[in-house]
């Protein structure tokens, strides 16, 4: 999870993150050219962004996020994640069950 602050200064975006405990890093946006990018038109704006870059969903304005409904959806997300990346790992080679591991042929 991250923030990203539209076009205001580091100092102010330090002041009221600290202030706010916030604790995931805030991205100073100073051009505004990620909100751009992104189509924001009012904030604040949520993402929900996979490890490929595709949007989940959106949304604008303030939201609940640690409602049940929320971490439900968060949890839901992470399993199927998880599922995937499991789907694409090879089954790990394990020793043969009477302990004797026979060197490969050199030949």
């Amino acid at each position: 999870m991250l923030a990203i602050d539209i076009r205001e200064d580091a100092k102010t975006v330090t002041a009221f993150s600290q202030k706010m405990g916030i604790p995931f890093p805030v991205l100073l946006d100073s051009t505004g050219s990620v909100a751009n990018t992104y189509g924001i038109r009012g904030i604040p704006a949520h993402f929900i962004i996979d490890q490929e870059g595709k949007i989940l969903g959106a949304a604008t304005g303030p939201r609940g996020w640690d409602s049940n409904e929320s971490l439900k959806l968060f949890r839901s997300l992470i399993d199927k994640n998880t599922e995937k990346n499991n789907k694409n790992k090879p089954i790990p080679k394990t020793k043969s069950s009477g302990g004797i591991n026979k060197s490969p042929d050199p030949g």
